[in-house]
């Protein structure tokens, strides 16, 4: 094999999907972050080589997209989604034609693998912004088999995942609809879930969950005033804002996410999707008239796939207009720039796969651990 380096494998899993002797699996690394491996006997076909969306510098469709703010006008779809519920219309759509939707869901431990989705009572599970990377196991090896049978299928992931599954199937699917995310990087699945553990530790004796939400707008969504929610059997909450919550200052601060995030190849305004869909922020800047605090989607339309499918929407479920793409990314530099990692990533990620958050604390804020130690000795 001849994979892309530690550095640059982005753990898209096309190359696994694309062994068809089964010789490469996706091993964790200390962060749980998944990394191919030759765990069987090699064929020498070269497949894995020759679909690495990194190594073949998958791009987007120059010289095509379209910027539009929109929202769903199913109020109970927007309030249940990170932000104006433009992915559900979309699955929705393709659920009631009977079709496929594929994208990252929880699991009992609140781990996140992406998941097929083929009935709309079970389409909240994909509902919803989840900060750590996804495990794609071999939905690309499904998802190939639907569209051979003509099915309709819409797959939901990180820019480089939908890179991973262009490259994997080789050849456009009038039946797909591919949409990315605007995606700031991808969170340590290990330290998301260890996160979870104290949580639960801190807030319920140890009881895990029933439900998280990561962007719940309970504290309202304008101005970026959504909050992360986790809500126990017992009744007990915990609700804070992303300046409070630990955890988004790590993600946000640029202590936890994949070493290839920081040079990722898969940014910019023109992808290899149909369409990117995202938070629109700086909407009450742009389109005061679409900020109602309930949530704006930012929709960057790729493809004539990608207009035709947001065209059957504006005739009744959305309400959307067409805005410049400049002031796409104005306030959402994620859309363009890979993240910054910190100085202190290794050791911030260590500390939070030990569950050692005290340590995470210290090292975002040094000036009020060093003044308590001061404290302390004072009062000793």
């Amino acid at each position: 094999m001849n994979l892309a380096s530690r550095q640059n494998c982005t753990g898209c899993g096309a190359c696994v999907n694309i062994c068809d002797s089964r010789a490469i699996t996706m091993q964790a690394d200390e962060f749980g972050f998944l990394y191919p491996q030759l765990t069987g006997t090699c064929a020498g076909c070269g497949k894995c080589d020759s679909i690495c969306p990194v190594q073949m510098g998958e791009n987007g469709k120059p010289d095509c997209t379209e910027a539009y703010a929109a929202y769903a006008k199913d109020e109970t779809i927007r309030a249940d989604s990170s932000s104006g519920g433009v992915f559900s219309l979309l699955a929705l759509d393709v659920l009631e034609r009977g079709g496929a939707v594929y994208g990252a869901a929880f699991d009992e431990r609140f781990a996140i693998k992406h998941i097929c989705v083929e009935k709309v009572s079970e389409l909240s599970r994909l509902r919803g912004a989840k900060y750590a990377q996804s495990d794609v196991a071999e939905c690309f090896r499904e998802i190939r088999e639907g569209l051979e049978r003509g099915q309709q299928i819409l797959f939901s992931g990180t820019p480089c995942q939908a890179a991973g599954l262009h490259s994997f199937l080789g050849k456009e699917y009038d039946t797909l609809l591919l949409v990315d995310t605007v995606c700031h990087s991808v969170p340590s699945p290990a330290a998301w879930l260890q996160y979870v553990k104290y949580r639960a530790d801190c807030d319920n004796g140890g009881a895990l969950p029933k439900h998280i939400n990561q962007r719940s707008k309970r504290s309202g969504w304008s101005r970026y005033a959504y909050s992360s929610l986790f809500e126990y059997e017992n009744g007990t909450t915990y609700c804070a804002s992303p300046s409070d919550d630990l955890y988004r200052k790590l993600f946000v601060g640029g202590y936890l996410s994949r070493e290839s995030c920081a040079s990722c190849r898969f940014k910019g305004l023109d992808r290899i999707s149909d369409i990117t869909l995202g938070d629109f922020w700086g909407i009450w800047d742009i389109c005061p008239e679409f900020d109602d605090n309930k949530g704006t989607s930012l929709l960057l339309v790729h493809s004539e796939k990608g207009k035709k499918a947001i065209e059957a929407l504006t005739s009744g479920a959305m309400k959307s207009t067409r805005v410049a793409l400049e002031s796409a990314y104005a306030e959402n530099q994620a859309i363009i720039k890979p993240y910054k990692p910190s100085e202190k990533r290794d050791e911030a990620l260590a500390a939070c796969v030990a569950g050692d958050f005290g340590a995470c604390q210290k090292i975002l804020n040094p000036s009020k651990a060093s003044l308590f130690r001061r404290i302390m000795r004072k009062i000793k």
